[in-house]
């Protein structure tokens, strides 16, 4: 099955070479190949019609590698995805940066990660309600591509969701790398009054998703009784630093569960949205009714080719 978005503008390119023909030669073109295709019993489409008009005038299909209206939908997919990929190794380096004195505060991460999501969930609201908040910053892309209008909200989408999956996915390999060569003190702090009790809770929590799979990935009470520190207090306090390192597992997977898995979703739904939408900009486009009226109705030659068009059959 043709892809949706070549498909789209294919049929977008032929309806403009169709624009300055013949009303009698459309139809009759139009009108053999649907007869053909039903005296072969093959199904009347339009790629198959696509196909044959591309055969019979000796033209390439549409490549959407190719296609020059989404060249720089693809150039900017690659930039976001290269800047992404360099944005997340920075953030996990800077985040997870431990000088022996202070320990890594777990409510910072939380709080990022949170943000992390939100920025993605608004990614895809933003396309769903058909708002290009940042259209100004991809005018260069824009063009006249009219076939496109509708679609430059998903497509920003997934341009978005590409960027933010590299992110994710370096700063995942990061910390790996981080916890594999470093040894990395984790703890908790906050300004609020919160006891570790309640703190254990909201982590348990957050921790739901793979308490099952991973249990050694969900921080005890014990765990997080001691790894509670002060920003004035001196030192870690702790009788055993080594087990501030055992919290490495709930990062590493609250990271990959509310970081990456929502960012791979979303890219895959935002694709499953281009290819819904970009179906329903076919069948709203100009020249989707005109093409089946002509694949349905029957055209009668009452004179010759030279003389003129002659009128439609009655319906």
């Amino acid at each position: 099955m043709a892809n949706a978005l070549t498909l789209l503008l294919d049929f977008d390119d032929q309806y403009r070479r169709d624009v300055d023909q013949n009303h009698a030669f459309l139809h009759r073109r139009d009108r053999r190949f649907a007869q053909q295709q039903q005296e072969q019993r093959q199904p009347l489409t339009v790629p198959a019609w696509l196909a044959s008009l591309h055969a019979l005038n000796g033209q390439r299909q549409v490549d959407s590698g190719s296609d020059p209206r989404l060249r720089g939908w693809r150039q900017a997919r690659w930039v976001f995805a290269g800047l992404g990929a360099v944005l997340g190794v920075a953030f996990m380096l800077g985040l997870l940066y431990y000088d022996g004195g202070q320990q890594i505060n777990v409510t910072l991460l939380v709080a990022l990660v949170g943000l992390q999501g939100l920025l993605a969930l608004f990614t895809s609201v933003q396309a769903w309600l058909g708002w290009q908040p940042w259209r100004t910053l991809l005018g260069r892309w824009r063009g006249n591509d009219d076939a496109l209008a509708s679609l430059r909200p998903v497509l920003s989408a997934r341009v978005a969701h590409t960027g933010g999956l590299m992110f994710a996915l370096t700063g995942l390999l990061t910390l790996l790398l981080l916890v594999a060569v470093q040894d990395l003190a984790f703890g908790w702090s906050t300004t609020l009054q919160a006891s570790a009790a309640g703190y254990h809770q909201w982590i348990s929590a957050l921790a739901l998703p793979w308490q099952s799979l991973w249990p050694d990935a969900v921080p005890s009470l014990a765990l997080v009784e001691t790894s509670q520190f002060y920003r004035l207090q001196q030192g870690n306090g702790v009788a055993d630093p080594a087990l501030l390192g055992t919290w490495w597992p709930f990062v590493l997977m609250l990271w990959l569960v509310y970081v990456l898995l929502p960012r791979c979703v979303l890219l895959m739904l935002a694709a499953l949205q281009l290819r819904w939408q970009s179906h329903r900009a076919l069948r709203a486009h100009p020249g989707w009714q005109p093409l089946h009226y002509r694949f349905d109705t029957p055209w009668v030659d009452t004179r010759g080719d030279d003389e003129g068009p002659a009128a439609p059959a009655p319906a």
